[in-house]
């Protein structure tokens, strides 16, 4: 194999800087093959100044300028390695732009309306600071928090070991921050944000400051709902303050995401609907059902074997070995990225403790008689109503790629939750203890848990 003369991080890779137990990592994860591999932090002194443009050389000599004493055999032995992997490209990315934060709509006058039923008061417990592997912020983000942190050396001087790339090693407009152990490098050991007690709220990145309320244009609004995957928003507040500080559509911030519903919605593997038609269906079905799950999976599957619109039922029988097979697959899933999560987490991470516990109840799953006493055991019902209805207010169903997949996948994670309780205990993060749904939720998200449609 010939070695890339300029050699780069192929962008199916993500770079990440981590301590564990006080020592300084770096691990390179394969998003793709679903593979990852631990190397010592100096190997991001070579990285990170290899975005394309430079020879091996010169990647050494951009490196020295931050004191990295490196040779050029030992640049050449790391890209080698990563070569026999297929994670190195030649030559810098096309478009290294691609990304940067955009004004979602300067002249929109719409005003954003929010879901005021999904309210919550955050307890500033930290969970969803430990929940993912990458937490974006925008260029002006970054400045924010340097010049709030002014103190802190790393901030000052080696930014570049506090913020990487989101993927690869050429710079990305957005940038990922470092963490410790799993979690965001600000969280303090009391759960709070060293930002946010530094300079207020609104020192905070965007996306942090606006998590986890997600913004979607359905064609005729702006709707703003919580995603429910922590147990502050798993326990909805009217009473508490509005989800979005704006008014208008204008208003939003830099770094906000708005997502839109297409005006086809894709039902199944070919099959699409007009959204208006799709929304119209959507916003009846809260009141059809006292069993979402039920709901959503019937309805789900009538949608995947028809590969047409139909409006749901929950009445149909369900085809318990079906889902068990489903089951199987989730479990298998969740044991494979357990696997590469502790790669580089610790095993009592949160991460790798709910991947755990879901590895274990999917596995229960697996079996036909636990799926039908599953089925029929009331779970959280409050809980799981209420998901079901961030799910349609937010249209969440109509911007997945597809419909089908999208409500059989909520029915899964409603019964896998109701599972999960079985191997629970008080060690477990609070929000697996107490709203297993959301843990199950954004786990399902972050280590994309679902099995492949059939």
């Amino acid at each position: 194999m010939q070695p890339a003369p300029r050699p780069r991080l192929a962008e199916h890779v993500v770079a990440r800087l981590f301590r564990r137990e006080g020592q300084d990592r770096l691990v390179l994860l394969d998003a793709r093959e679903d593979r990852a591999v631990v190397l010592d932090a100096r190997a991001w002194s070579v990285l990170c100044h290899a975005d394309g443009t430079r020879d091996l050389a010169g990647i050494v000599g951009a490196a020295g300028r931050f004191g990295a004493d490196l040779e050029i055999a030992h640049a050449a032995a790391l890209f080698a390695q990563l070569e026999a992997l297929a994670w190195v490209a030649d030559g810098p990315p096309r478009g290294v732009l691609e990304g940067e934060a955009q004004p979602v709509g300067a002249n929109d006058r719409r005003v954003v309306r929010e879901m005021v039923a999904a309210r919550y008061r955050c307890h500033g417990r930290g969970d969803c600071c430990r929940s993912y592997p990458t937490i974006s912020l925008t260029p002006a983000d970054v400045h924010r928090v340097c010049a709030t942190l002014h103190d802190e050396p790393t901030l000052t001087h080696r930014s570049h070991r506090a913020f990487v790339p989101t993927v690869g090693s050429a710079p990305t407009p957005m940038r990922a921050i470092s963490l410790v152990d799993g979690a965001c490098r600000f969280l303090e050991g009391d759960g709070g944000c060293a930002v946010h007690r530094r300079g207020g709220a609104q020192a905070k990145p965007v996306g942090c400051a606006w998590f986890p309320t997600r913004l979607v244009d359905d064609g005729v609004e702006v709707r703003a709902a919580p995603a429910v995957e922590c147990v502050c928003v798993a326990r909805p507040d009217p009473s508490a303050s509005p989800l979005v500080p704006v008014l208008m559509v204008s208003e939003l911030p830099l770094g906000v995401t708005l997502v839109r519903v297409p005006e086809r919605v894709r039902i199944g593997a070919r099959a699409e609907i007009d959204r208006a038609r799709a929304i119209e269906t959507l916003d009846r079905l809260v009141d059809r059902t006292t069993d979402p799950a039920r709901l959503l999976w019937t309805w789900g599957r009538a949608l995947a074997r028809a590969d047409a619109w139909c409006e749901p039922a929950d009445s149909c029988a369900l085809d318990i070995h079906e889902i068990a097979q489903r089951f199987a697959a989730v479990a298998a899933r969740a044991v494979a990225r357990t696997g590469v999560e502790t790669t580089w987490r610790a095993a009592h991470d949160v991460v790798c403790r709910r991947l755990q516990v879901l590895g274990l109840a999917a596995g229960l799953l697996t079996a036909p008689t636990a799926v039908q006493l599953v089925i029929d055991t009331v779970g959280d019902a409050a809980l799981e109503r209420h998901v079901l209805e961030v799910a349609v207010f937010s249209r969440s169903l109509l911007v997945a790629d597809e419909v089908a997949t999208a409500a059989c996948d909520l029915a899964l994670q409603m019964w896998l939750a109701r599972a999960v309780t079985v191997f629970v205990d008080a060690s477990h993060d609070v929000t697996l203890r107490e709203a297993p749904l959301a843990a199950v939720a954004a786990t399902w998200r972050a280590q994309r848990l679902g099995p492949s449609a059939g």
